[in-house]
């Protein structure tokens, strides 16, 4: 695992996602594609990624079919399963390696996602990461392809 520093700043557009992915398999910006928002509309829209299946956010499923290609998988949790949701499962395990979906105390109404390692903040990739994040709003769960959460150690440098 690397500590990857986002180079895009700004909302929407930022490429904090990227530099989530980038930090936790080891990797660096130029070896992942553009997962932006708009990125990922651009690829879809040019026949270059699967359309998200119903309840996937496009973004979420474009990290999940990055990470497959590479034979890990991520599983997503949004809020309407999280505690206190209208769907909540009690308390989730939130073990092992994740990018959490925060909302930014930079741009008002606007999210950021960063590194946490068993549900707590590892890593920011913002550059005024001293600011914090707020409220999380969804999880990726990084996984092995057998189901096993990811942890800091369990695997080397994933191939670009």
């Amino acid at each position: 695992m690397t500590f990857v520093e986002q180079s895009v700043l700004g909302a929407p557009g930022g490429n904090c996602v990227a530099a989530c992915v980038a930090s936790i398999l080891g990797l660096t910006l130029d070896d992942l594609p553009d997962l932006s928002p708009e990125g990922v509309e651009r690829r879809s829209a040019e026949g270059g990624l699967p359309p998200a299946p119903g309840g996937w956010d496009p973004q979420d499923w474009a990290v999940a079919e990055f990470v497959r290609e590479r034979g890990l998988d991520v599983a997503a949790i949004s809020p309407w399963c999280m505690e206190g949701g209208p769907y909540g499962f009690g308390r989730l395990d939130l073990s092992g390696l994740s990018i959490a979906s925060a909302w930014s105390h930079r741009v008002p109404g606007c999210g950021h996602a960063v590194v946490a390692l068993d549900g707590e903040l590892l890593w920011d990739p913002h550059p005024q990461r001293h600011q914090g994040v707020g409220p999380v709003y969804g999880w990726l769960i990084f996984t092995t392809a057998s189901g096993e959460r990811l942890r800091p150690w369990s695997f080397r440098r994933v191939a670009a």
